[in-house]
């Protein structure tokens, strides 16, 4: 879903916004202020020696901000996703967030980050 939409390959009308993240790498301590105060799926990547697997979680913000706070060295990718499948906000290894879908409002994040 996620890698597909980032072209709007996979639902055209799903909004993308783009965020740079390289100078705030702290960014993900707004998840509180940007997603709802439920419980979210989160895939956290693994990858060791070119192999890669995912951790698949269900969490509140603000447990998700203590696992990668926590997490040394950060996790490669992740993804949040709203349990209806309405959004998703990942952060990929070339320091760039992506927000995905009509649900996320944007006004947040640019505010926040």
């Amino acid at each position: 879903m996620h890698w597909s939409n980032i072209e709007n390959r996979f639902n055209p009308s799903f909004t993308l916004k783009t965020q740079y993240i390289g100078n705030n790498r702290l960014w993900y301590q707004s998840l509180v202020k940007i997603i709802p105060d439920t419980l979210h799926y989160v895939l956290f990547e693994d990858t060791v020696n070119f192999h890669t697997k995912y951790w698949v979680y269900e969490m509140f913000p603000n447990e998700i901000i203590t696992v990668i706070s926590e997490s040394i060295p950060s996790p490669d990718d992740f993804y949040i996703v709203s349990k209806k499948f309405e959004w998703l906000i990942s952060e990929c290894h070339e320091d760039v967030v992506y927000f995905v879908g009509d649900k996320i409002d944007i006004s947040l994040i640019e505010k926040e980050l």
